[in-house]
Formats: structure tokens, sequence, C-alpha cells
């Protein structure tokens, strides 16, 4: 049902009734339960888990007396899980109940078999624990069984931080790092922490299904590996300001006394949240405003919220400890960490005792109590709390929160401190080692009051640490103090470490020593096992069916115990659980605060021992076995060894993969009728349940795979068979011999020669082969063999085995290839015959057959062969070349080679000479002769014919030949140009018609046309006209022009003109001289030359032509060096020489390099290039420091300079200019050697230096000796460094002494320390200031300064003048007896004018809410000087954030945040402003902050300056701060309730049908939105929107969750200044 409208009586009492109805119920519940929780409640198999169970703190005697109880069947009280199948998981030791009753201490045993799937514990095996009371279940708790954590190592990752105190932190417990349990413990696989980090267990709730916050409950973390850390590692749980660590009680919340002035209620604090909350915080009326009560509330608990404002109580614990109560409105009480202790109490105005854990409040200005827990605070105050718990920590607790202050003002307004928080309680266990790391548990300070009001809170105490290992504990620093303000402290916590080694650090206080066991878990074959352990114990023992026994009691610290092959004697069973007890020393009457149980119990002393099952081979001895075996790549040889029994309890197991073969070839199987094999192909032999029957066994065979290529010979193999019965032979070893015998054959030509491959010949294709190869195959092995039939892969071939085929050792047997058909083209063949064997099908020898078929084929390079016409009475030849195409040789005789006809042509040579053997492409060349007989056309053949014969095939070719007879009567000479170098030649040739009787006239065929061997060296410039008509007797003209090209130089050109359609031809002959050069000395190298000097070289020029050749210039190209040719034009003669020379001089300006540079030989016709090159050198010396090491002032030395020349050049000393440098004064030059000395290569030039730092301040001096040399053509100064170190005996720091910025009229005191460094007294003559206007010295004067002695001068520096002021202080001193020096130390100051700058908020009343950008400026003056240009690095201000959002200024950068401690106010820094020119007294406009006045819960708020930072040595003596106010426009009921007004309201929680329906509420301007989210932080948005001015602020809301699986959730709003939530349940 919805409520629309109730009145506001109404809702206050409904709300008590329902808190009523919750707090009531919460306490009925636990105190029917008895049990309130079980801690810690997680574990992993294998594992044992100390826990305890707490029962409510009220229910004395809830598990009977104190007493041990062995939790067996016939007990009152017995601990086990609920469901019966659940009772073989896990399995709980003895109990040891103490506290009255309240408290059952007890181990957790957890099944090594079981196999959990997460590490999370929700996703975990769920275990309900049932406790019960005369078999009667009184309490169930869940224990869930999961996976260890992965954390491991995470020392070197970069890691997510958070802020804690001011610190960058990693939180433990919280996601990535773990996540604890519902009661709050941690399972890790290790832990390996960084160097300088701070690990805090984080307090987040970890049980959202619970009431109250479960994160403070005390932290167990459990790691099966190390824990370990580094170099200033420290793992926390410290309290922090008012909040309690993990365990730890919550301190008292801050009261403020409201009066006039500054309001500094918001200073107010509510009580600290922890394993019980402190108590409220708030504000209270004064006797100056009188009746005003506001209550902040108190702190949250581990079992419930705050209850302060209706029961007065906060949070209680989970077991029902209440938390601080509230007795008024001044002061309130710190919650304990214990659960069996009492929270402080609050006070009106009295004093109030102190309880056992919490402070409690006081009087009026008085601090509040600090926190007690081993020991009280050190004032032991009344309101101090009292000591609690015991010194072993049973249980794990942590400490107890202190009491606020009470406050009291006389006018203004004035608050206490809170309490501090109490340092929580730890428990770290390592399965293995704990080391190098810091454990804290520190109560938090208590806080200082503020404006006078008085009343310091009182500090929280420290924790509880308990640190468990079962090997070696041996980390840092352990610290559970209490907090302290002042002279006040808390008390301290408790330490407890159980180790078989203990730390050899100091804790913080003397700590407990428990008790330890080994790691021992496994009960080998001989069903005996020994456990080492520290402290004085009781061993008790249980297998998985039996019940609790005590088996032994030891009597020293360090003792050893052999439990015995009779303690394992239950049939069956191989779990046994072992748990240590120690009976507690020295136990301290029975104390209700202060119980301690008679029994100790330890994380580190309790083991699950697992006792091994063995098999037992009957039959198993080392076998030697032997077989000898044909080599057959492929074939198998096998061994059956032997029949194994298995008459053990277990099965026994073959390890296949540990099988071992020392001959990769070899292998091991096992076989047999009830042989199985598992998933890893193991063997598994089952036990022999009946002894005297050997129906269950295994035969071993082992088997060996021959090899490819194995050689033959004897293998020797080991096998090794590994199994698990480890009290027989183990590896089980067969020794094997195998002999391989290889199988071995020869392939022998009938000379008795090795073969690998027959070549049957060559055969004509087509032909009918007649021709077969023999061979024989020889038995060359050591065994006898079968040869099979020979595959063949070429069915030309034919094989046939002549002979017996079975070889003994040294037989042989022949075998005949051949070819029985050639129809196949011409060609070479390649095939194989394979040689077989009876004995080994997969081994084959392949032998190679070979043959040629052949036929003959003849080509002639032209299709026809074409004489030009010849005239009756002349010849002509022609060639032509006849090609073998055939794929073999052939015999060429001269009797296959004719003509046709014979008659006009004639064969006229043959070459080569015949016969001759043609190969493959080989050819002849045919020349044919043409003499015609008669006119016209004339034809004939060239005939080939081979006829067929041994070693050749039959083949033929034929050439048609073609000619022409005719008769001539034109005439001319053959025309010879003769010879040239470059030039174009004309000349002419005359064709004439000659006259004969049978001469006529010639008609003129043209153009003419010319053939020349190389293209474009003729030209036909003139000819006759085409209607030319010689008579005979008439001639006519040809102009011919032979040019020079690329192609043609060097060489004799012949060419042919045709005249009158080719029937007449004309030889032309030209040629073109060499154009080389020949350059002897190339490329032209002229050395090294060194800068300043010249190189020539005699260059020889060698004419390789028939003409001169006339050179007319010299071109060069040059870079560093310039070049002189002599001379640059000559004549180099036909086959003759001619010489120049080349001189080289470096440029001035050149580096010392090799050069590379070219030069050109330009003749008549051509140029030709040739290279020149060299190296230059130039000058290196080596001037190397004069050290003159170590003098005091008075000292003399001297030593020699050295300038060497180490280069190739000569260098001349022409001048010792002298000594300069900054530290000449204390070097004298005292000889030289002669001036103008040449220095060849290694030669030396020297100076006598003398080092004389008479006057010297300590330190190194440095000059050099400048010289004036001529090296490299040029004058240049080089230097030789000097070095000396001047030693004092004085020692000023510092050495300038600079006093900074001074007011006028101020003075400012500082000194100089001189230190006598030496090794003499030092002899003060006097110390003195050389002006002594601005700086005075102010201390006495000390006459003798021992070695190593220090000595202040105290100098007054006085502004007594604007301006910077310099002066020097003078030291006179005698070292060494006789040397006297004086030390300067420069002073410097500077006096500036003294100012004072007032920076203010200016006040703006009645300003309407609704602005928005609204200005509010900041104002700055100087006085009494102006100040130029200046920047103000920094101002802060602070004021409420509900009136007012800066977004802007209008100068400077602006940056916004909220006060770490009071989310209320709204920190705003400004930076970065800058102020030009500021006039005195004159206040201007600093700048303006832009932000929008906001509707809050108050209509005013002070804009407060809370800091100014100006630039460095910014001339300010004072800063002035007014601050400014805000107060809007409105009427008291609009002010909006922060707290009440923004909210979401979910109906129907939990949810039943998928269906989420809420009311919505803001208050605020701007963007908004909806999440959900789940218990692991995983958000999902549901909805955005943002809200204006017109906005309807409420509406519902609905989302649709059917995707969301059954669990808690959180709906988030997210407002622009808050967030709000609101946790509700969804069932499906």
């Amino acid at each position: 049902m919805k409520i629309h409208s109730i009145n506001k009586s109404t809702r206050y009492f409904l709300a008590l009734a329902i808190a009523l109805f919750v707090v009531l119920s919460f306490s009925t519940l636990l105190a029917q339960n008895k049990a309130a929780y079980m801690i810690p409640d997680i574990g992993a198999p294998g594992m044992n888990v100390y826990v305890e169970i707490i029962a409510h703190v009220d229910s004395l005697g809830a598990f009977g007396s104190d007493e041990l109880s062995y939790n067996n069947a016939s007990d009152k009280f017995r601990l086990q899980p609920v469901s019966l199948q659940d009772r073989e998981k896990i399995i709980f030791g003895p109990l040891v109940i103490s506290w009255d009753g309240r408290l059952i201490s007890s181990q957790a045993f957890i099944n090594p078999s079981l196999k959990p799937t997460s590490w999370k514990w929700d996703e975990g095996i769920r275990i309900p624990i049932g406790l019960y009371e005369d078999n009667t279940l009184i309490n169930s708790f869940d224990f869930y069984i999961v996976n260890p954590f992965h954390l491991g190592d995470i020392s070197n990752q970069t890691l997510p931080t958070e802020k804690w105190g001011g610190e960058d932190v990693i939180k433990l417990g919280k996601e990535p790092f773990g996540m604890r349990s519902p009661r709050g413990a941690m399972l890790v696989d290790s832990l390996i922490m960084a160097d300088n980090m701070r690990y805090v267990v984080s307090t987040e709730d970890c049980d959202l299904n619970t009431p109250g916050n479960q994160g403070y409950l005390p932290f167990t973390l459990l790691s099966l590996g190390d824990v370990r850390g580094g170099e200033n590692t420290t793992i926390s749980v410290d309290g922090l300001m008012q909040f309690g660590g993990a365990g730890g009680g919550g301190g008292g919340g801050a009261f403020c006394d409201k009066g006039l002035g500054d309001d500094l209620s918001e200073s107010s604090q509510k009580g600290g949240d922890g394993f019980t909350g402190g108590g409220i915080g708030g504000v209270n009326g004064s006797n100056v405003i009188p009746n005003y009560y506001s209550n902040l509330g108190g702190g949250i608990g581990s079992g419930s919220d705050d209850n302060s404002s209706l029961l007065s109580y906060a949070g209680y614990s989970l077991n029902g400890v209440k938390g601080a109560d509230k007795a008024g409105y001044e002061a309130s009480g710190g919650g304990t960490g214990h659960p069996f202790g009492r929270s402080g109490h609050g006070s009106w105005n009295d004093d109030r005792q102190g309880e056992y854990g919490g402070g409690s409040g006081k009087k009026q200005r008085d601090r509040g109590g600090t926190g007690a827990y081993s020991t009280r605070g050190n004032a032991s105050a009344i309101n101090d709390g009292n000591i609690h718990g015991n010194r072993m920590l049973m249980p794990l607790a942590g400490g107890s929160g202190g009491g606020s202050g009470n406050p009291k003002i006389v006018i203004q307004t004035g608050c206490a401190g809170y309490g501090g928080g109490a340092g929580g309680g730890i428990a770290i266990f390592s399965y293995l080692n704990n080391k190098d790391y810091n454990v804290s548990a520190r109560g938090a300070n208590g806080a200082n009051y503020t404006n006078n009001a008085g009343g310091v809170g009182g500090s929280g105490s420290g924790g509880g640490v308990l640190i468990t290992s079962k090997l070696n504990t041996n980390i840092g620093v352990i610290n559970v103090n209490g907090g302290n303000f002042g002279n006040d402290s808390a008390g301290a916590g408790y330490i407890r470490i159980d180790a078989l080694e203990l730390p050899t650090a100091a804790p913080s206080r003397e700590n407990f020593v428990g008790l330890a066991i080994d790691t021992s878990s496994h009960v080998g074959k001989t069903k005996k096992i020994t456990l080492t352990g520290y402290g004085k114990c009781e061993l008790f023992i249980r297998n998985e069916r039996s019940e609790w026994r005590n088996i032994t009691t030891t009597y020293e610290d360090n003792w050893m115990y052999e439990i015995t092959d009779d303690v394992f004697k239950y049939e069956g069973d191989t779990l046994f659980y072992v748990v240590a007890l120690q009976p507690t020393p020295n136990r301290k009457s029975v104390d209700p605060y202060e119980n301690e149980p008679f029994y100790i119990m330890s994380q580190a002393a309790a083991n699950i021992l697992k006792v091994e099952k063995t098999p037992y081979i009957v039959k198993n001895q080392d076998l030697e076995l032997k077989k000898t075996t044909i080599n057959c790549p492929g074939a198998e040889v096998k061994f059956d060894v032997q029949k194994v029994i298995n008459i053990g309890d277990a099965d026994l197991i073959f390890w296949k993969d540990k099988f071992s073969s020392s001959l990769p070839w070899g292998k091991i199987s096992i076989t047999g009728d009830e042989i199985t094999t598992d998933n890893n192909g193991n063997y598994i032999v089952e036990a022999q349940l009946d002894k005297t029957q050997d129906t269950i066994f295994a035969t071993i065979t082992i088997s060996y795979t021959i090899p490819p290529n194995l050689a033959d010979g004897t293998y020797y193999d080991t096998l090794k068979l590994w199994h698990n019965d480890s009290l027989r032979v183990n590896p089980w070893v067969i020794s094997v011999e195998l002999e391989i015998q290889n199988i071995d054959t020869k392939n022998l030509d009938e000379a008795s020669k090795e073969i690998s491959e027959i070549d049957l010949g060559e055969f004509c294709v087509n032909s009918t082969p007649d021709s077969s190869v023999p061979f024989f195959v020889k038995n060359v092995s050591e065994t006898t063999i079968t040869l099979n039939d020979f595959l063949v892969e070429d069915n030309s071939i034919d094989v046939e085995i002549v002979g017996d085929k079975i070889l003994a050792p040294e037989d042989s047997v022949q075998v005949v290839v051949k070819l029985k058909a050639a129809n196949k083209e011409a060609g070479k063949y390649t095939t194989n015959i394979i040689k077989k064997y009876v004995e080994c099908e997969s081994y084959a020898d392949t032998i190679k057959v070979i043959y040629t078929l052949i036929e003959t084929e003849l080509e002639f390079t032209k299709q026809e062969l074409i004489f030009d016409k010849v005239r009756i009475g002349s010849d002509s030849l022609a060639n032509v070349s006849l090609i073998n195409k055939s794929n073999y040789n052939i015999i060429l005789r001269e009797e296959f080679i004719s003509l046709y006809e014979g008659v006009n042509y004639k064969i006229h040579s043959v070459t080569p000479s015949l016969p001759v053997v043609l190969k493959p492409d080989d050819k002849v060349d045919i020349t044919i002769k043409f003499a015609p007989k008669e006119e016209g056309e004339l034809l004939d053949t060239l005939l080939v014919i081979i006829p067929n014969a041994a070693n050749t095939c039959e083949g033929e070719a034929a050439l048609p030949i073609r000619g022409t007879g005719t008769t001539f009567s034109l005439y001319a000479e053959d025309l010879n140009f003769g010879i040239t170098d470059c030039k174009t030649i004309i000349d002419s040739v005359w064709v004439v018609n000659r006259k004969s009787a049978s001469s006529q006239n010639v008609h003129l065929i043209t153009p003419a046309r010319i053939e020349e061997d190389i293209a474009g060296t003729f030209k036909i410039l003139e000819e006759p006209k085409a209607t030319t008509i010689l008579a005979p007797g008439d001639s006519v003209l040809y102009v011919i022009s032979a040019e020079v090209t690329e192609q043609n130089t060097g060489q004799v050109i012949n060419g042919t003109l045709f005249v009158h359609n080719d029937s007449l031809k004309i030889n032309l002959t030209f040629e073109v001289d060499s154009k080389e050069i020949e350059v002897l000395e190339t490329p032209v190298d002229f050395g090294s030359i060194a800068l300043g000097s010249e190189a020539t070289k005699t260059v020889t020029v060698k004419n390789l032509g028939k003409l001169d050749k006339n050179v007319i210039d010299i071109k060069f190209t040059n870079k560093q060096v310039d070049y002189v040719f002599t001379p640059k034009t000559f004549v180099v003669p036909a086959k003759g020489e001619s010489v120049f020379e080349v001189k080289a001089t470096p440029k001035l300006d050149s580096e010392a390099s090799s050069f590379l540079d070219t030069f050109e030989l330009i003749t008549d016709c051509y140029k030709y290039q040739y290279t020149l090159e060299g190296e230059i050198i130039s000058a290196k010396i080596e001037n190397k420091l004069v050290d003159f090491d170590t003098s005091s002032v008075c000292d003399e030395t001297t030593k020699t300079a050295v300038l060497k020349n180490i280069g190739q050049t000569q260098i001349e000393v022409l001048e010792v200019v002298g000594i300069d440098g900054k530290d000449r004064a204390f070097f004298e030059l005292k000889t030289h050697e002669t001036l103008k000395k040449v220095l060849n290569e290694d030669e030396e030039f020297t100076a006598e230096i003398i080092f004389r730092p008479k006057g010297a301040t300590r330190g190194e001096k440095n000059a050099k000796l400048v010289l004036k040399i001529l090296a490299d053509g040029k004058e240049q100064l080089v230097s030789i460094p000097l070095k000396g170190f001047v030693k004092l005996g004085l020692l000023a720091t510092p050495s300038l002494k600079d006093f900074g910025n001074i007011f006028v009229g101020n003075q400012k005191i500082d000194k100089v320390v001189l230190d006598n460094i030496g090794d003499y007294p030092l002899k003060i003559n006097n110390i003195f200031i050389q002006k002594s206007i601005d700086f005075n010295i102010a201390s006495n004067i000390l006459e003798v300064l021992q070695v190593n002695d220090k000595f202040e001068v105290s100098i007054i520096f006085t502004g007594l003048t604007l301006g910077e002021k310099n002066d020097t202080l003078l030291v006179d001193f005698v070292y060494d007896a006789d040397c006297r020096d004086t030390m300067k130390i420069p002073l410097r100051g500077n006096v500036v004018p003294s100012n004072e700058i007032t920076i203010s908020v200016t006040q703006h009343n009645e300003v309407n809410p609704r602005t928005k950008d609204y200005r509010i400026p900041v104002l700055i003056k100087t006085s009494p000087n102006p100040l130029g240009n200046f920047v103000v690095k920094e101002i802060t201000l602070e004021h409420n954030r509900k009136l007012f959002y800066p977004k802007s200024v209008t100068s400077g950068n602006i940056t916004i945040s909220t006060a770490e401690n009071d989310i209320e106010k709204r920190i705003t820094h400004i930076k970065n402003i800058e102020v030009k020119n500021l006039l005195s007294d004159t206040e201007t406009v600093l700048f303006e902050i832009i932000g929008d006045v906001l509707l809050g819960d108050r209509d005013s708020t002070e804009i407060k300056i809370v800091d100014v930072v100006f630039e460095d040595n910014l001339a300010v003596s004072n800063v002035k701060k007014n601050n400014g106010y805000l107060t809007i426009s409105t009427c008291q009921k609009r002010l909006l309730n922060y707290y009440n007004s923004v909210s979401t309201t979910i109906f129907n929680n939990p949810l039943i049908n998928s269906t989420l329906e809420a009311e919505v509420r803001t208050v605020e301007l701007g963007k908004h939105s909806l999440e959900i989210s789940n218990y692991l932080g995983q958000r999902v948005t549901l909805k955005e929107w943002e809200v204006t001015r017109e906005d309807n602020k409420s509406f519902v809301f609905k989302a649709y969750l059917d995707s969301y699986p059954t669990g808690n959730y959180m709906l988030i709003l997210n407002t622009p200044t808050a967030i709000h939530t609101q946790s509700f349940i969804l069932l499906k």
C-alpha cells in the first residue's frame, strides 16, 4: 500500500517503531540461536582451517562450561556439516570452549578430493555447518570451499592504487586484489608484495545480505604459498581518523558548541564505523545560543547500522555488542573491537567511566577517553578504556576506539575533536613462509579541538596481530601501538606468532608465542610418519570413520614424534587428521573480560595425513634378452618378457610416459585380459584379491621396429619400466642385445667391377633391337638371401635372372637386361629396375638402366641458294651450311654430298674437310661455284644422302640452286679514301661504257646503292639522273663521302658501290685512325702534401694512333687543391710520346684528408679524362695537461710543460705568449727552450712552470700556457692546460653567503661555518668584515680551530637602505705553523621595501537563487608601496557547495573539489593570476568568480580565503585576508533539506516478478542518471536525464529485469553533486 500523506510526528513514531522492531528482532534472533557467526568461513581442498564460533555477547553458557570437548558422538556439543553427504567433505576437530561458554575454537579439515570451480565464495561449494546440542541442531553456518584467489607475485606490476589517509595504497580484499568472504576472510595462492607499498585491508561491506558492514569483521588471510614483501612493505589494518581498521572499533563523533562568530559547526563529525560503531557527533547549544541540537549520527557496526537516533546506541557488532551510547550532545564514547568487550559512553557534562575497550566522554573541555586493549592509555584517566581480551588472541579481535572531547565555548562557535578509530584484528597464515614485511594495526590519533573550544579526542587503541606459518616467520616490524595526541597515548594491542622458526625483528611490544607443527602430510608404504613441532602440546588424531583420540603429550618446546603403523591400521581409510593443542601456560584466573581458554589452538598446528596404499609385484627381476634378425626397415622384432602379478592393496600402475629405451626405435607394451589404461595411457594392473591365484596378470612385450638406414651390428638397449611399487626395484630394468644383419648385395659387370647403372646403347627409331647386357648380383652379407623377380618401370625393358635365386653368402647369379622395342620418339631414356628380397619386402635396391633412340635429321641454313647475275666467262661463289639436327653424332663422308646435274655449278669446297663427325647442332660449310655456260636462268640441286650403316641411321637433305648467266660492258676502278682522324673525306669515281664490237648504248638504271662493313660510313652525294644513256665510250661521275663515326673509329671500313641494278660493283676502302692516347701514370698520385707546401708530378702521354694528336688545352676540377699544368698545348706524335708537368698546392683552408680530382686533355677531335689523387696532411700536436696535484697555499711546485709534434709536418715555435686563464695569477713561466725551434715528428718544445697558490681559495685551479707556432703555412695559437688543487686547512660553508631579501629596517642573522679539514690545527688571527656597514659579526672570535672541528660565524644583515648589498667576510689564519693565508667569503643581500597585501572577497546579500553567471569579485590592495608586475600563484577559497557553484574566473585557472573530511564544503583553487602595476593603497579587482547561485538547505555561506601563495621573492611582509559572504533571498520554508528530499524509493522490495518500480526525487539542476549494480560492483545504466528549473523533480521509474539472475542489487542515483543508493533483492 502506498501512503500518500503522513504528518511529521506520525512519520517519526513510525520510523521509531520500525527501528525498534528491527533491533529487537535482531537481538531476539541472536539470543535464540545462541551462536552469532563462524569466522573464518572459507577454505580450499586439503587445508585445515582454524575456526571460531562466536556466541551472542549476552549468551553466557551458550556452549556449556569452559572445557575441552573431543567433538565425538557422545559429547554434548557437536560441530559437523548438517547434511550426511557433506560429512565426508569437512571434518571438525576437538572443540575448545571458553569465554564463559561463548566461544568455540576448532579445526575444519577439508577433503583433498573436492574440486571447486571458482575462487569466488558465492560460486564455490557451500557447506551448511551445524552446531548440535544433545544431537539437536541449534545453529547453522555457511562454509565455502573454493580455489585460492590467484594473487602471486604482484611486486613488479603496475597496479591500481587508492588514496587512504593521503597515501597511495593497495586495498587487499577488494578486486583485483582478492575478495573477502561474508565473514571477512580471504584465501590466496601466495602473496609477493612490492617494496615501499602499504597494503590496506578493505573495509567495504562483504555481505550485503546481512545488516551492518561485515567489512569491519577481523581479517583472516589464508595463503597456500609464501607471504613475502620487501623493503618498507606493510600490511595494514590501522585505524583512520574516527574509523576503525578491519575488526577495530569506531571512534566517538565530534561535537561543536554553537555560538557567535565563525560558524565552525561543520567541523562536527559522525561517529566512526567499526566492529562496533563510535558514538554520535553533532552540534549542541550553549549559553550563547541555547536549545540547539543536531545529531549527525553514530558509526555503523559489523552487525547493524547506526541506531543512535532511536535506541541511543551506535552500530552493533555481529554478535550483539552495542556501539557507544548516546548520553547527550557533548561527548561520545568509542566502540569496542572485541566480541565480548564493551563500548564507551557518551557524556552530557559528567565524568563517564571508560569501558572494557572503548574510551568514554568526560566533562566540558576535557579530553575524550583513550581506547584500551592489552594495556590502558598512559594517562589512565577515569574515562580511558580498560584492559580486556587475552594474550593468545582467542578470539581474533581488533582494538577499541577513543571517545570524543567535550567542547565548552565562551562566545564563538567551537568544536572538540573526534575519537580515533582503533587498529583492526588481522591473522596472516602462510602454509610455507612469512617473510620481509611489516604488519600494522595501529590506532588512529584523536583529533584536536577548534577555536579554543577544548576537548581533544581520545586516540584509538592498537589492534590484534596473529602471524602463523608452517615453516618460517621472519617478518619486519609488527606495530600494535595505540594512537596518541600530545603526551596522551591509547592502549597497545596484542601480538601472537606461531611458527617453527620465529622472527628476529622485535615487535612494537611483547608478543605471545603459540604452537606449530610441520607440513608433513604423506604417510608412505611403511605406514609411519614423524612430526616436528613447537610448543608443549597434546596430539589428537582420527581417521575418516573413527573418533578423536589423544595419542601423546609433548613436554618440550621443540619436539619430534613418530606416529607408527598401529595408528594407521584402519582398513580402507586413507585420510587421517591430526590436531595439536597447547595447554595454556600460566593460565590467568577467570576474569569476565580477560578470559583465557584451557587449550590454545593454531592454524599452524593441524595436518591432514594421507596414507598411501601400495601395490606389490610378485615377479620382478631384471632380465637379459638376446635375438638376431635381418635389418629390414619397418620390420618388427618382439620379445614376450614375462607375466606380472599384483598382490598389493592398490592398483599397480606402469607409467607409460616414464617408459624409457636407449634405442629410439624400441617400444614397451603391456597386455592382459584384465589390464586397463587411464586417460593418459598408463597401464593399470588391478590388485589380486586372492593371493593364491594369478588370474589377474599382465604380459610385458618389448618390440623393435627396424628404422631405415640402420647399420648392421650388435645393438644394446636398457629399458626402464617405472611403476608405483616403490618397495620393489624401480625402475624395472630389462637389458636387450639385438644383433642386426643387413642385406648387402653388389651389382657386378663381367669384369667383376661394381656398377650402379646399365647402358644398353643407341638404337635407331622403329628398329628391331637385338642387344642385351648381362650383370651379376653377388650376396656380400652374412646371411642367405632369396632374390624376388625384378620390378621394371619401363615395359620396353626385359630382365631375366639366369640361375638360382637363393644366394648363400658370397654366391652370385647372372641377370640379363635387354631392350624389347624401339617404337618411341628419338631421345635418351632413363628408367630403373628394382631388386627385391623374399626376406624383407620393404627392402629394395634400385639399378638405373639407360638407352638412347636415335634418328638422322639434316638441315640447310638456306631454303634456296641464289646467285647474282654472272657474265659468261666469269664465275661466282656462294656458301651454305649443313647442320646436324639429329640427337647423335653423324659421320659425313665426301661421297654423301653431290649435285643433281653439275654442269653450271660445281662443289667448290667443304669446310671442315671430309670425312667429319658432326655432333648434334654441328655444321659444315659447303661452297658452290657458279660458272655459267650460257645466258639465262640456270637451275640445279645440292643433295646430301646418308645411308643406313652401323651406328648411323639413314637420312637425306636437298637444296635448290638458281643463277643467271649474262654478258656486260660497264667498267669503273675501285675507290680508296685513305686514312683520317676525325674529318670526313669526299671523293669520286667515273663509270665508263667501254667500246667493243658488241658495245651498245646503256640505259643507266639508278639509283645506285652501297653495302658496307659499318653502317653510316659511306654516302652517295652525287649520281647521274635516271634518264642517263651511256653511249659506248661515254662515262658518268659518282661522288661519295666517307664519314668518321663512333662505331668506325680505329677501323678499316670496306664497302661496295652497286651501279646499274647491281650489275657493276665498285669496291670502297676507308681507314679511321685510332683515337686512343694513354697517360702512363694514372691516376696521377701526389702522395702526401703538407698544408702550405706543393708537389709536382711529370706525366707522360702516349699516342696509340697512326696520326699526330694535337693537345690544345688541359682543364681540371678541384675542391681542396689548386693545380698548374705546364705546358697546356703540345703535339703527341704518331706512335710516340710527350710529357707535361702538374703542380698541386693544397688550399690553406683545406682540412687534412685524401683528395680525388679529374683533368681533361683536349685535342682537335676528342677529350680524354684522367684522375688526380693524394692526401693532404696537417700539423698535429700533443699538449698534455700539466697536473701539479694537491698543494697548500704556501707550497711552490715546478713542473715541465711539453708541446710535442705528433704529425708528419714540421712545426716552428715562434713565441711564448704567456699564461692565461682565470687562475693565471697562481702559475708562473720560469724558463723555456730557444724560440724559432723547428719540431719534426716526435720532437718536443718544453717550458718550466711554477705553481704558487699563495692567496688562493680551496679547490681546483686552472690556467694555460699559450704558444704561437707556425704550422700548415700559417701562424696560430696553441695552449697547454695547467691544473693544480689547493688544499686549505679551512673550508667555509657556504662559499658565498646570500641573505636573500629583507625588509628595510629589519635584520636577519645567519651563519657561515668554518671547518678545519686539514692535517694541522689552524690559528685564527682575525675574522672581520671588509666594509662592516650592512653586515656585522655577531659572534666571538676563536683563536685555534682544531683538526675536524667546526666554528660558526654569526653574521647580522641589517636593512639600512634599499638596494642590493655586498661585502666580504675575511678570515686571517695560519696553516701548518708558517703558512699564513686569508680566506674570502662574499656576502650578499637585498633590502626591499616593506609591503602588506590585502586580499578581500566582496559581500553579497539577498541574491536571487535562480541567478546564473553571477560574479563575485575578489579584490587586492598593497600598502604602503606600489608593486610592479607579479603573479599570484594560487588562492584557495572555501564555501558551502549547496549555495554557489563556481564555473570560471576572469583571470587565472580554476579547479574545484570537495573538502576531504566534509562533503558540504566546496574548495575552489584559482591559479596563476597575473597582476600588473599595483598602485599603493588602491583596491583593485584581482579576478571575478563566475558561477550559479543555488537554493540549498541554508540561506547564507561564508566565502573563506583559506590560503594565498605568491611567486617567490615578492616583497610582501604580511598578507591580510578578508572573507566574503553570500546570502540568498528566500523564505525559510523554501530551503532544501538534502537529506530528506533526494531519494529513491523501491516498491515491493524484494522483487518477485522481475519488474523494478521506484519513485525518484531530485532537488538539483543538471545531469542525473540511474544505475543498477550487482555485488561485484558491475554497473548498468538504466536512465540518463537532465533536470531544468521547469522540470518536475519527482517521477516513478520502471525497469524490467527479466535477464538478471536472482541476487542482491543496488539502485544508484547519481546527481551533479552526490550519489544516493538503495539495495534490493531480486527473486525468481
